[in-house]
């Protein structure tokens, strides 16, 4: 996870120059901002709700498993660039990347309230994502009644982005799984598992970048909750899994007063406090996926199908 978000604030802090253009109205200084990095908080959060479970059933009473997760979110086009003239205040003839897209930045116009116009110009990026990895470790423990406690955890953790910068990452996840085969009459006779299961998890980052031209403190911390019915049936060592959910994420973004955006002398300065919260559309979410069971190792394979599609792979051990 450190290493992906380090990855992450480098492209992100080449954009951040020296600017002229200043704009001082709060929701179009807002606007633009959501537009430009909103992506990256929507990634992270379907990442961050994919690779809670690999089977319905439940661990019995005391029993645990251990599991690494990685889960590969699908970029959508429509995450790779915004068309400013869609933002109030700003207009240009071209697309821009976004902070996960590629190619030359758009020339906007900036229409002051005052009355006059001034144009800024968008960092040009030459990386492009189109798949952004989430790693993460799950802890599960079996609780009464057929119920299954799930935690994430990473302490805080600090990390340098040498010549750039430095900031510090932390995660607090936790879940429920839990049996619905028991309260249906007869059901327990059936030869499948059926359980409702539902995740919470926190990511915060801060991060200072530092160069000749600039000193900015920016936060990006992301909650993330999903809630899903999943359907599974043990086949000796594979178990197959579907699910059906709802996911949702709200990406909350702060930056000192001076927060700068753009390419070289046409950028764009933001001379007010920002604090955004970038809310991701409540997405349904279909997965359906396999676990293989050799002695206490077990090894899944899933795939999600939403507008950002998220391939999980898992290994660990598990114990009843």
């Amino acid at each position: 996870m450190t290493k992906t978000l380090t990855t992450l604030l480098i492209i992100f802090s080449s954009t951040i120059t020296f600017s002229q253009v200043m704009v001082e109205e709060i929701e179009s200084s807002q606007s633009l901002i959501e537009a430009y990095i909103s992506p990256l908080g929507e990634s992270i959060g379907q990442g961050l709700n994919n690779g809670w479970f690999n089977t319905a059933k439940p661990h019995k009473l005391g029993g645990f498993d251990l599991t690494f997760n990685f889960n590969i979110v699908s970029l959508p086009n429509t995450s790779l660039v915004f068309d400013p003239n869609e933002i109030e205040g700003f207009s240009s003839n071209s697309l821009s990347p976004t902070l996960l897209g590629k190619g030359d930045g758009a020339t906007i116009t900036y229409d002051h309230p005052s009355g006059f116009s001034e144009t800024f110009k968008m960092p040009d990026q030459a990386v492009q994502l189109n798949n952004l990895p989430i790693p993460t470790l799950n802890l599960g423990v079996g609780l009464i009644k057929e119920t299954e406690l799930n935690v994430r955890y990473i302490p805080n953790t600090n990390y340098d982005i040498k010549m750039l910068g430095q900031g510090s990452v932390n995660l607090l996840g936790i879940g429920l799984k839990h049996n619905l085969m028991q309260w249906i009459p007869l059901a327990s006779k059936l030869p499948i598992h059926l359980s409702i299961q539902g995740a919470y998890t926190s990511l915060n980052t801060s991060f200072e970048i530092k160069s000749d031209n600039i000193d900015q403190m920016v936060e990006l911390n992301t909650v993330a909750y999903n809630y899903n019915l999943i359907l599974s049936k043990k086949l000796l060592m594979l178990t197959p899994y579907l699910s059906i959910g709802y996911s949702n994420s709200i990406t909350n973004f702060k930056s000192n007063t001076k927060f700068n955006l753009g390419d070289g002398l046409n950028a764009v300065e933001f001379n007010i406090p920002n604090d955004i919260d970038f809310t991701n559309l409540g997405l349904m979410n279909y997965s359906a996926g396999i676990r293989v069971q050799l002695a206490l190792l077990s090894l899944h394979i899933s795939q999600s199908f939403s507008e950002y599609k998220t391939t999980s792979i898992g290994a660990g051990i598990s114990f009843r």
